[in-house]
């Protein structure tokens, strides 16, 4: 999540600082338009089985006992240095797949607000300033272009789970996903139902956190919602 929004906001900034490449836009709605699962296979075969640049599938090469069960964290403190950048090989494959299509929603919507935002009086009053395009973007157009952005960014978050049931069969990886694609598989009734509320757990959180960010970023919809 984390890097499909950063990923997502340099492409609305540099779409709005130079409007000449807009033309990206349909570069990247027609890799947003492939399913998850034909990603994420792609991925696997051209970077993994045809080129060997990055592993593709599981989450280190040696079994690690742990002691939090994440990772990078465990690697850093006990295993050192090797076996860090190992865990995080691993990582950033699934990370990736999982990361396009936030990247795509996102940035097209931030896009979008963005295009609406330069063309405000405001703006035109920063850029006789002096300022430079990227700064008058990164100051006074993001925070006012957020909106529809973090609709979208929330959206996204819970469709993100979706995809994660996909993501983690295909790259063999052993979490949550993984979890609930086997508990369907046997049935495990007890098992679907504490992830469906966990998940279900998740979407609230994730809706508040929105709002409450959507209030931040637009101090009238607070006012509004009075």
């Amino acid at each position: 999540m984390t890097l499909g929004i950063l990923f997502a906001t340099i492409i609305a900034v540099v779409q709005a600082a130079y409007p000449h490449t807009r033309i990206l836009r349909i570069f990247f709605v027609g890799i947003g338009s492939a399913p998850v699962y034909l990603t994420a296979l792609v991925v696997v075969y051209v970077v993994w089985f045809k080129l060997g640049w990055l592993p593709g599938s599981g989450r280190l090469s040696v079994r690690l006992n742990g002691q939090t069960g994440i990772l990078l964290i465990d690697t850093a403190l006990l295993a050192g240095p090797r076996l860090f950048v190992d865990a995080i090989s691993h990582l950033i494959l699934p990370a990736l797949v999982l990361a396009l299509p936030i990247t795509v929603a996102i940035s097209q919507a931030l896009s979008s607000s963005l295009y609406d935002v330069m063309r405000q009086g405001y703006i035109r009053t920063a850029r006789g300033k002096g300022l430079s395009i990227i700064v008058v973007i990164v100051r006074h157009g993001l925070r006012n272009a957020a909106n529809s952005a973090l609709t979208m960014g929330g959206l996204q978050a819970r469709l993100m789970f979706g995809n994660m049931l996909i993501v983690e069969r295909v790259f063999g990886w052993p979490g949550l996903g993984m979890y609930m694609v086997q508990s369907l598989a046997y049935s495990d009734l007890p098992a679907i139902l504490g992830v469906a509320l966990l998940l279900g757990t998740v979407y609230i959180i994730v809706g508040t956190a929105v709002r409450i960010a959507q209030q931040i970023a637009d101090p009238r919809i607070s006012v509004q919602s009075r």
